[in-house]
C-alpha cells in the first residue's frame, strides 16, 4: 500500500475537499520543483519507477518476438538441435518463441553466465571465497540525503546508487590482495529481496600458491564476538549485522524455520579449531568465550554467529558473510547459485490432452519463452532503478 490506511486517508481527502496536489504533499513528502518525476512524489513514484522498467522490458521484448527468423537460425539449426531445445515433436520445430541470451535475466543468459563460471573454474580450479553483500539502508551516505521526515524506502534512486558505488568499491579492495592475498578472479551476481534490498553474491579465486589451512583461514574469516573491551566497534557491528536468530526452540515462528528446524542449522556447535566436512563445507571456530549479544529475551553466543572478515565488516557496516570453500565438488552447485533464477510460484489449470472418438491425439502446447520470462516476474523498484540506471548486474 502507499500509504498506512487507504479508506481513512481517502475520507479525510473527501471530508476537506483538497486537491491531489495538496493531498501528495501532505501524504507523500512531496518535492516543490523537483523536475524528475521519479523523485516528485515520494513513495508513489515507485509506481513510476516500475511502470518504466515494465515498459522498457516490454519494448525489448516486442522487438524480439518480431525477429523470430533472425534470432532461430542461431539457435535451431537442423532437427538434433530442436530435440535439444525440448521440440520432440515435428509438429513443434519452428514454432518456438526464442529468448536469447542477450536479454539481460532470460533463460539463455542465466545458462551462459552458468557456463562461464563453469570456463573460469576449469581454468583457476574452484573457487576458494563465497560472499554475500547486502545493503545498509542506514548507511551515513544514505541516511544524508533524505528530507526531513522521509525514511531510506522512499528514496530508493539513493540506495541503489549508493550501493553500486560501495560494491565497486568492495570488488577493488578484493583485488588489492590485501584483504586475501592475490585474487586470479572474480564473480558476482546481483540480487534484489522481496522488500527491496540489493545484494550480491561473490565468488572469489585464489593464487593456488597460497597454502591455505586453518590458521589463514581463522585470520581471513571469524564465527566468533568480538572482545567487547579490546574491539568494540567489532562487537557492536557483528551485533548489529552478523547474528542468526534466535530461532529453533527461541522463536519458531522465525523466518528460517522450515519443518521445525532451522534451515540455516542453527545453532551451531562450539568447536576449539577449524575443520572441514566430507562434503567440503568448512566448520569454524567457534569457542565458549562466555561472550553474549542480547536479542530479545535470550543471550546469544558464539554459535549464533555468522561467518565474516572483520576488516570488510568494519569498512561497510552491513552484513558481509564470508564463506571458505573446500572441495572441487561444489564448485556447479556454486556456479548455478550465484547465476539463479528469481524465484517463482504459480499454479496452471489446462487441458493438455484431447481424447476423441475416433481416436486419441495429444495437444502439443507450444513453447514460449517470452511467456515464461513474463510469467510471476517482480520487479521492485530497486531492481528497477538498477536496471534503468543502465548498471551490470552481473560481473566476470
Amino acid at each position: 500500500p502507499y500509504y498506512e490506511n487507504q479508506n481513512n486517508a481517502t475520507n479525510n481527502k473527501k471530508r476537506k475537499n483538497v486537491t491531489m496536489h495538496e493531498y501528495y504533499k501532505y501524504h507523500m513528502h512531496y518535492r516543490p520543483g523537483q523536475p524528475n518525476p521519479f523523485l516528485s512524489y515520494g513513495r508513489l513514484s515507485k509506481q513510476a519507477i516500475v511502470d518504466a522498467r515494465a515498459m522498457e522490458d516490454e519494448d525489448r521484448l516486442a522487438y524480439i518476438a518480431r525477429n523470430q527468423d533472425k534470432l532461430r537460425a542461431e539457435y535451431l539449426q537442423g532437427v538434433f538441435d530442436a530435440i535439444e531445445k525440448g521440440l520432440t515433436d515435428s509438429n513443434q520445430i519452428g514454432k518456438k518463441i526464442l529468448l536469447p541470451s542477450s536479454h539481460t535475466g532470460s533463460k539463455h543468459y542465466v545458462i551462459q553466465n552458468y557456463h562461464d563460471g563453469i570456463a573460469i573454474c576449469r581454468v583457476y580450479g574452484p573457487p576458494d571465497l563465497f560472499i554475500t553483500f547486502t545493503c545498509n539502508p542506514r548507511w551515513e551516505e544514505i541516511i544524508r540525503a533524505l528530507e526531513p521526515g522521509e525514511q531510506p524506502s522512499d528514496r530508493p534512486d539513493v540506495i541503489v546508487r549508493v550501493f553500486h558505488m560501495k560494491l565497486n568499491q568492495f570488488i577493488q579492495d578484493i583485488w588489492s590482495g590485501k584483504l586475501f592475498g592475490l585474487v586470479l578472479a572474480i564473480l558476482y551476481s546481483i540480487e534484489f529481496q522481496k522488500r527491496g534490498l540489493p545484494h550480491v553474491h561473490i565468488l572469489v579465486w585464489i593464487d593456488k600458491k597460497i597454502n591455505i589451512n586453518t590458521e589463514i583461514i581463522d585470520s581471513w574469516i571469524s564465527a566468533e564476538i568480538p572482545d567487547p573491551e579490546k574491539v568494540p566497534l567489532g562487537c557492536v557491528l557483528v551485533s548489529e549485522h552478523m547474528m542468526h536468530g534466535p530461532c529453533g526452540d527461541k522463536n519458531e515462528s522465525s523466518p528460517c524455520m522450515k519443518k521445525g528446524k532451522c534451515s540455516k542449522y542453527y545453532p551451531k556447535d562450539f568447536r576449539h579449531e577449524t575443520t572441514f566436512t566430507d562434503d567440503g563445507f568448512t566448520l569454524y571456530r567457534r569457542r565458549d568465550s562466555k561472550i553474549y549479544i542480547r536479542r530479545g529475551n535470550h543471550n546469544l553466543d558464539n554459535r549464533w554467529v555468522v561467518p565474516y572478515n572483520l576488516k570488510l565488516l568494519k569498512k561497510y557496516q552491513a552484513h558481509i558473510n564470508v564463506e571458505y570453500v573446500n572441495k572441487s565438488k561444489l564448485l556447479k552447485y556454486l556456479c548455478k547459485y550465484v547465476n539463479k533464477k528469481a524465484d517463482q510460484a504459480t499454479v496452471i489449470f489446462e487441458q493438455i490432452c484431447n481424447r476423441e472418438q475416433e481416436g486419441s491425439q495429444k495437444e502439443l502446447k507450444d513453447i514460449d519463452e517470452i511467456k515464461e520470462y513474463l510469467d510471476c516476474r517482480y520487479i521492485c523498484e530497486q531492481d528497477a532503478l538498477w536496471r534503468l540506471l543502465g548498471y551490470d548486474i552481473h560481473y566476470h
